[in-house]
């Protein structure tokens, strides 16, 4: 028999049993987490066992430093052995790596030296802030770049450690991760859905096992750099982007919906962006402004109110980040034209992604 209750009612209960002839075998005590165990029916001997010592989370100020195809984007944050993530500093630097390679699939000189100064500062920053380690990666634009190796073993060495170029396949895998941790992923199948500068990663699976992943040549930056030349774009340019994610998707559908029913999870700066509109036109309306979610109604209603504008105007919007204006309309088509592909109606918004992915993987030395 296992007696559980509070610890000031322990001892009494314990006298009452000893009183009828119950041996004990020490004193009264009454930790937190300890235990009395009765033995025999009716009790006839009680032991104490004591709580196993509590392990204190080790600690550590890490760094991230993300090389990605829209922006550069440090975090610092402190990361305990158990998971739990602190975030102590952020920097980013709209650099639009993706947009600026050239025909022949180069990065430009001049686009490498800007490049270079900004992962320096950027190194200086994570130091700055404590961290004990810096973790420098690539996604899309350095890995699809003809020259990326060459360039990212120049910011390694200005950031003195090596870049780790991630693959898609990488890229879906460690943000599966993040989101599992941070608790947004259900308890049942769920699809992840990363919307990059440079790349779509997608990943289905559960909160312990990612069964399928892929990456698509679907990032914002990318599409808007190949497809939109007018501002706003026209309906031509919005209709081939629509195009485009419908052939792209066409592989990645199949396998998806034949995983139905599934929950829905999106992470990135353009799908937080977009979210970030939501919010401002809930003001007084019904669904709440915490609410972590998108459903395809509202999505469509931002994506033809930033298809109508040009990007001046598109600024001045309630809610629009001025960095984040120019890629909103190739966002919003993209995630739109995937969440009618795959019959989505709602999908919900994380605050983690690849970056808290690192992290977490690097949390134990």
């Amino acid at each position: 028999q296992l007696l559980c209750s509070h610890g000031d009612l322990i001892p009494a209960v314990l006298r009452e049993l000893e009183a009828a002839g119950l041996s004990i075998e020490s004193d009264f005590r009454c930790e937190t987490a300890g235990v009395w165990c009765l033995e025999g029916i009716p009790p006839t001997r009680a032991r104490y066992e004591r709580p196993a010592p509590h392990a204190v989370p080790r600690v550590r100020r890490l760094a991230v430093l993300d090389l990605g195809s829209t922006s550069f984007h440090l975090l610092v944050a402190d990361v305990d052995s158990d998971g739990g993530l602190l975030p102590v500093d952020r920097e980013r630097i709209m650099l639009r790596l993706g947009a600026a390679i050239v025909s022949d699939g180069r990065i430009p000189d001049p686009v490498i030296k800007r490049v270079v100064r900004a992962a320096r500062f950027l190194g200086s920053a994570a130091r700055k802030a404590g961290a004990e380690a810096l973790f420098p990666i690539a996604t899309s634009a350095v890995r699809d770049a003809e020259n990326g190796g060459a360039v990212a073993k120049r910011i390694g060495k200005v950031l003195e450690t090596p870049v780790e170029i991630l693959s898609g396949s990488d890229e879906a895998r460690i943000t599966f991760e993040a989101l599992a941790a941070r608790g947004v992923l259900g308890t049942g199948r769920s699809l992840a859905v990363d919307l990059g500068g440079g790349s779509l990663e997608l990943g289905l699976g559960d909160a312990s096992h990612l069964e399928w992943e892929t990456t698509l040549r679907l990032g914002v930056a990318r599409i808007g750099r190949e497809l939109i030349h007018s501002d706003p774009p026209t309906a031509v340019e919005a209709l081939q982007i629509a195009d485009r994610v419908r052939g792209e998707l066409r592989e990645a559908s199949r396998r998806i919906r034949s995983s139905e029913p599934y929950h829905a999870v999106a992470t990135g700066g353009t799908i937080r962006a977009i979210w970030r509109r939501a919010l401002a036109r809930r003001a007084g309306k019904k669904k709440q402004q915490s609410d972590l979610r998108l459903d395809l109604e509202e999505l469509r209603c931002i994506r033809d109110e930033v298809l109508a504008v040009p990007k001046a105007e598109r600024r001045q919007i309630p809610g629009v980040q001025r960095r984040r204006a120019d890629l909103l309309p190739t966002g919003c088509i993209i995630l739109a034209t995937l969440c009618e592909e795959l019959d989505i109606r709602e999908i919900a918004v994380s605050d983690w992604g690849l970056r808290e992915g690192i992290l977490l993987r690097h949390r134990e030395g």
